[in-house]
């Protein structure tokens, strides 16, 4: 019986991407990139999902009844892992954001000024290490004799060379890594989550209706760039408006210090930084006292939040420089740009009309039945059905 290998990470997604994949196909086999001893996120448990680390990821360990690999997420350790199977195998790779815009043609585009002024004082080799990785040559030179350790982004572009399917509901996303980088994938439309999954079962979930408060970013990370919304912010009037900022999730202390400085210096008492773990039904609670969010990424990031905050019946604000705006433009969904729209609309609650119409089309792309029917249909490329 043909199988179907997944490699994903130990991540907040993982147990959903599982539980849509086992509706839709009896052979899957999952290898989780995770510690089997400590397990942070995933609670799945079968014979089938197998947890190890990198020796795990290894050829040996591939069952020869494997017909096709889906990767979700492309690290260094999934990309090497690729290049090693037989070639029949067909390989589908679901992009989850970080590996197509940290691949060194595309990571500077990811900052506005603010962000990127701090960047460049906090690292004064910030630029010249971004030129240099543009150079597969200086690259290369780099990684062996200053890095000292190999070269993960040409095992990137040579993984780029072996996959099939680039797997995603964005293919704006999919077109912007396609001008850059030589690949040999095609695109497949491909849903990852239902809106009752966003919502973690709580499709009722509204905006409150006095709703006034603004959610900034998801992370503690320079791509939401914080510090930018922060300078618009200020030119704004804002009263008894409360800022919530997610902090609570990324690694980069001095980034998360320099915008928990800026956000108290500039707005007091009306800064709520989220610096702790909280469970889903809390966060959506908070969510559902905010008006509007502020999601001023230059790239795909947030997309469960931004989903979820749209059926809600939140105003979203983008950034035209982000794939993302283009994208729900192209669907009829109505976000706002954050450069252009903010100082009429600020945040007010969104219409009722526009709620029912962004609502409507969102079932339409992200019902549990369109999400299963492409699944299935990525499986069903992977092993030749039909074909």
């Amino acid at each position: 019986m043909a199988k179907i290998l997944h490699l994903i990470p130990d991540e907040k997604v993982t147990d959903n991407v599982i539980e849509n994949f086992e509706k839709v196909f009896n052979d899957n086999v999952f290898f989780v990139y995770g510690n089997p001893n400590n397990r942070k996120y995933c609670k799945s448990v079968g014979d089938h999902i197998i947890f190890g680390q990198e020796e795990l990821f290894v050829k040996e360990n591939i069952n020869l009844e494997v017909s096709g690999i889906i990767v979700h997420g492309l690290n260094h350790i999934f990309a090497k892992l690729i290049l090693t199977v037989d070639r029949k195998i067909k390989i589908g790779w679901f992009a989850w954001g970080y590996d197509i815009y940290f691949l060194p043609k595309l990571v500077d585009r990811l900052y506005a000024s603010d962000t990127y002024k701090f960047l460049t004082q906090r690292d004064s080799k910030f630029v010249l290490v971004q030129k240099i990785k543009k150079n597969q040559l200086l690259r290369g030179l780099y990684y062996k004799l200053v890095v000292k350790r190999e070269d993960f982004y040409l095992t990137y572009e040579k993984a780029h060379q072996r996959i099939d399917y680039f797997c995603s509901y964005i293919k704006e996303d999919y077109d912007l890594f396609n001008s850059v980088y030589a690949n040999k994938t095609s695109f497949l439309e491909t849903g990852y989550f239902s809106i009752d999954q966003y919502l973690a079962g709580q499709e009722e979930l509204r905006v409150n209706i006095e709703a006034s408060n603004i959610l900034i970013g998801n992370s503690n990370s320079p791509e939401c760039n914080h510090l930018d919304v922060f300078s618009l912010l200020k030119e704004n009037e804002l009263n008894q408006v409360k800022l919530i900022v997610p902090l609570n999730y990324g690694t980069d202390i001095s980034y998360k210090n320099e915008v928990l400085r800026q956000g108290k210096l500039a707005f007091e008492d009306d800064f709520l930084p989220l610096l702790d773990f909280m469970d889903r039904a809390k966060y959506f609670e908070l969510l559902s006292s905010c008006s509007t969010a502020i999601f001023y990424h230059y790239r795909q990031q947030a997309m469960g939040n931004i989903i979820a905050f749209l059926y809600m019946g939140g105003r979203v604000y983008l950034s035209k420089k982000n794939p993302v705006f283009h994208y729900f433009n192209r669907l009829g969904i109505r976000v706002f740009d954050l450069d252009t729209e903010f100082e009429r609309y600020k945040n007010q609650v969104l219409e009722e009309d526009v709620i029912l119409h962004n609502q409507t089309i969102l079932k339409r792309y992200f019902s549990k039945d369109v999400i299963l029917k492409q699944s299935k249909e990525l499986v069903d490329q992977l092993l030749n059905v039909n074909r």
